[in-house]
């Protein structure tokens, strides 16, 4: 019983308590050390999320994604090409003339 509680006794003081030197400091940091440089910052959105568009080569359309990046949404058949529909915000493939 007299060993059980000993080793509660140190095992509650911790190593430093053991050894009988003061803990350091928990706030110091080691010589040379840095703290990690900070995120670099968000880039700027080029669209507004949920919104849509025509390709820049109008052979299709794309959405605009939850980050703000326009992602691909697909092709338009063949002779057809993408028109945007200013009125109601949608692009359309549309048969060429």
């Amino acid at each position: 019983m007299v060993n059980h509680e000993l080793h509660r006794r140190e095992f509650a003081a911790g190593p430093a308590g053991r050894r009988g030197r003061p803990q350091a400091d928990a706030a110091a940091q080691p010589q040379g050390w840095f703290p990690p440089p900070p995120p670099p910052p968000p880039r700027p959105q080029e669209c507004r999320p949920g919104t849509y568009s025509c390709t820049v080569n109008k052979n299709g359309w794309r959405v605009c994604d939850v980050s703000g990046r326009w992602v691909f949404g697909g092709y338009c058949s063949r002779n057809t090409e993408c028109k945007y529909n200013w009125q109601n915000g949608s692009p359309y493939c549309v048969p060429r003339y």
